[in-house]
C-alpha cells in the first residue's frame, strides 16, 4: 500500500500510481515486493520511503527504470499522473 494509505491520510488515485510501480518490480524480478520483510515490518518500511532494490533485476527493466521510480515516489504529489506513465509508454513502444 500506498504511504499515504499506512499514514491514514486522504488519498487519491496517485495510489494507483504507486501500486503500479510495485507491479511493475514484481513483473521484472519475479518476487514481491518486500520479499525478505516480515509483513508486520512491511508498513514501517514503506513509511520510511524504502523501496524495493532494482539492482540485479531484468536487463530489460533498464528502459522502464525511469518510469518504476517516479511512480514509486514517497509522496504523492511528486508521481507521475497516469497521463505522464501513458506518455512514457507511448514514447518508448
Amino acid at each position: 500500500m500506498a504511504p499515504e494509505i499506512h499514514k491514514e491520510c486522504p488519498y487519491d488515485v496517485q495510489v494507483d500510481i504507486w501500486s503500479f510501480g510495485m507491479l511493475m518490480y514484481e513483473l521484472f524480478s519475479w518476487k514481491l515486493p518486500y520479499h525478505n520483510t516480515p509483513v508486520l515490518d512491511v508498513k514501517e518500511k514503506v513509511l520510511a520511503g524504502h523501496v524495493p532494490d532494482t539492482n540485479g533485476l531484468s536487463e530489460n527493466f533498464g528502459v522502464f527504470k525511469e518510469l518504476y521510480e517516479n511512480c514509486i515516489k514517497h509522496n504523492p504529489t511528486e508521481r507521475w499522473t497516469a497521463d505522464q506513465c501513458l506518455d512514457f509508454l507511448n514514447k518508448i513502444s
